[in-house]
């Protein structure tokens, strides 16, 4: 990907407008769709007003009312790991 590419894709826009695909494969590879942009676009517009409403003082993330969505990835909450990454606590040190 060069700059004059980037330029080109996004112009004058100051915001990233895409989602990507950064491998890891030896020669090197970016990837990005505009369909997945609007993809993602409609999918987090649904859980959007969920995530803003949400109790962010509460004392666990199953009583905050966020969207299951985002309760099942968050791996920490205030500072703790809750149910189910507790585990991950035997390899914190």
């Amino acid at each position: 990907m060069t700059r004059n590419l980037i330029k080109k894709i996004w112009g004058a826009t100051p915001t990233l407008e895409a989602i990507g695909d950064i491998t890891c494969k030896p020669e090197g590879s970016i990837e990005f769709s505009s369909d997945a942009n609007k993809q993602f676009s409609s999918d987090i517009k649904n859980i959007f007003h969920g995530i803003l409403e949400a109790d962010h003082d509460a004392n666990s993330v199953e009583a905050s009312g966020l969207p299951q969505e985002i309760q099942r990835a968050a791996i920490l909450w205030k500072g703790k790991l809750p149910e189910p990454y507790t585990y991950l606590a035997d390899f914190v040190t």
